[in-house]
């Protein structure tokens, strides 16, 4: 029989705290990544009305209507978008600002509440548009998530700022792909 290697034992647990250590970051930072999901769903939701508005709006308004449409959709997508990209840097580079995070905010809902005032001004004007309504964007839950943006950064953002590069990468990537609105000829009907 061979005698046992007493430094090697030694030297398990501390390898052991390691490789816990290192799986209990990944695991932090992984559901770093899934929390900033998971609360940017209120935006994605708003996204996707958006979209659905452009879809309906295609079949229910005639060309002249569609045209003015547009222009009020792409001002929302500008807001949402500035809004959308502000959140990504948040991720990529760990810089906050709360005056920014307010002020796009602010753009945001005010620009739902255009699109949604020109939404029901062309269907008013239109004497032939059916009964189904164009879907109305909610603005309700933008100051709550522009609240929950600046509580989550001052209470998380080391967490945030555990994440790996490449974490990073697919979350922005991700998110990007999540909050940002198409542009109004690339929405299908």
């Amino acid at each position: 029989m061979r005698p046992i290697d007493t430094v090697r034992i030694r030297a398990l647990p501390g390898v052991f705290a390691v490789a816990l250590t290192l799986g209990s970051l990944s695991g932090c930072a992984q559901q770093a990544a899934t929390d900033i999901q998971r609360r940017a769903e209120p935006f994605t939701a708003a996204r996707a009305q958006a979209v659905d508005a452009v879809v309906s709006a295609r079949h229910l308004l005639p060309s002249a209507s569609l045209v003015q449409f547009q222009s009020c959709y792409t001002d929302v997508q500008a807001k949402a978008n500035a809004y959308a990209g502000y959140l990504v840097a948040l991720v990529s580079d760990g810089t906050y600002d709360d005056a920014t995070n307010t002020t796009l905010s602010q753009q945001l809902g005010a620009a739902i509440g255009a699109f949604d005032d020109c939404e029901l001004k062309l269907q008013r004007a239109d004497a032939t548009a059916q009964p189904s309504p164009l879907p109305v964007l909610s603005a309700d839950w933008v100051g709550a998530f522009s609240t929950s943006v600046t509580q989550y950064w001052l209470r998380d953002q080391k967490r945030m700022q555990s994440l790996s590069p490449t974490e990073k990468y697919d979350l922005t990537r991700k998110l990007n792909a999540a909050l940002m609105f198409p542009d109004f000829d690339q929405i299908q009907s």
